[in-house]
């Protein structure tokens, strides 16, 4: 991607993650590191960025309230906005050096309870329809908070399966990786390789989800997003946290 921006003065190497959501990767990076030049020489910190990224998300959150085109449309640009200056906060940091573990763990804390409080205010404002859409909306919504909170478990299984790897200098693959090696299918890894991009989508990451539950709001149509959630995205989470825990043990 680095031909995107390559006019400008490059950046340290490691600013950009090398592994990323496919939105996020192709859509909001060149974008997010623009932004992270302009902020290099200010007094701006990575921590101010967070928060800035967490008051757009809830305000998508509030206007999600309302529950009509209109108003969803303005959430949606507030929701992105919101996510792309989720990812200038980690680039700003990586391009100064200056990362923190308050910071990561303040980066986080207000990802996942903007998402939660994004699910609440999009299902309320289906639920301001009628009384039948609220039956059904809500526990929808409650479902897939619970999903995504047990993806963000995942997560962390995941950075800690690297950690003892790492202790323990082995290498382990995922269930995926082997299925497509015993079916004959290169998987080069980190390498670009449209397998890679069909794995990262199909992890559902933040920037994925929160594209499409942008386009269930424009549509009217949060219910979708929901069973989205639920029915793909959810078991292949449960799964990896399951393969996790497994190989922690």
């Amino acid at each position: 991607m680095s031909p995107l921006w390559s006019s400008e003065a490059p950046l340290p190497p490691g600013v950009v993650k090398e592994v990323d959501g496919v939105f996020a990767s192709f859509v909001v990076a060149p974008i997010s590191v623009r932004i992270v030049r302009r902020l290099l020489d200010t007094p701006v910190t990575p921590n101010h960025v967070t928060i800035a990224s967490f008051g757009l998300r809830i305000l998508a959150a509030y206007l999600l309230l309302a529950g009509t085109w209109a108003w969803n449309l303005l959430a949606a640009v507030s929701l992105l906005a919101g996510f792309t200056l989720d990812m200038v906060d980690g680039q700003l940091a990586r391009a100064r050096g200056t990362g923190s573990n308050f910071g990561a763990f303040l980066d986080k804390f207000t990802d996942r309870v903007s998402e939660v409080v994004v699910y609440g205010g999009a299902a309320a404002g289906v639920a301001g329809w009628s009384d039948e859409s609220a039956a059904t909306i809500w526990p929808l919504a409650y479902v897939a908070i619970a999903l995504v909170l047990l993806r963000s478990l995942a997560d962390e299984m995941v950075v800690t399966q690297l950690k003892v790897d790492a202790e323990r200098d082995v290498h382990r693959d995922g269930t995926l990786t082997r299925a497509l090696r015993a079916a004959g299918v290169d998987d080069t890894r980190q390498g670009g390789t449209w397998i890679e991009s069909v794995k990262r989508l199909l992890w559902f990451s933040e920037g994925e989800r929160l594209a499409a539950l942008s386009i269930a709001m424009l549509v009217l149509r949060v219910d979708l997003y929901f069973w989205l959630v639920i029915l793909v995205a959810g078991p292949s989470w449960i799964l990896r946290l399951l393969e996790k825990l497994w190989r922690l043990r």
